[in-house]
């Protein structure tokens, strides 16, 4: 998420959908602008699969193709935490060790379902 809150409701805009953040909760909805026929049953058994296999994914509480509602983790986009931490050389670099890391885990299940998984959130 893009965003730190504390214990409020917050609604924004994205390129793609209505961002609702209720903290309090735990719980992110959002409302797809345009319809996403790829979220179906399907989708959300192997993405259930996938995060009790790798748990490095938030929980999925319901989707179908014009929203998804799921766990709402607080913290900073990873450009912000960059930024925060003043370019330090070492906190890039285990930045992208842990992106890669998730990257693999991607790929790995990917291999090992013959099919194509990638969560594209990664902020």
């Amino acid at each position: 998420m893009s965003k730190q809150f504390v214990g409020i409701n917050v609604n924004y805009r994205t390129n793609d959908s209505i961002v609702d953040i209720d903290e309090s909760k735990g719980v992110v909805k959002k409302v797809f602008f345009q319809p996403k026929p790829h979220l179906d049953d399907a989708w959300l058994e192997n993405y259930k699969k996938f995060q009790c296999l790798y748990d490095c994914v938030p929980e999925v509480y319901e989707v179908d193709l014009n929203h998804i509602k799921m766990e709402y983790i607080n913290g900073v986009d990873i450009g912000k935490w960059i930024n925060l931490n003043n370019y330090n050389i070492t906190n890039i670099n285990f930045v992208i060790s842990e992106i890669m890391h998730i990257m693999n885990t991607f790929a790995e299940y990917s291999y090992q379902n013959n099919m194509f998984f990638y969560h594209h959130d990664l902020n």
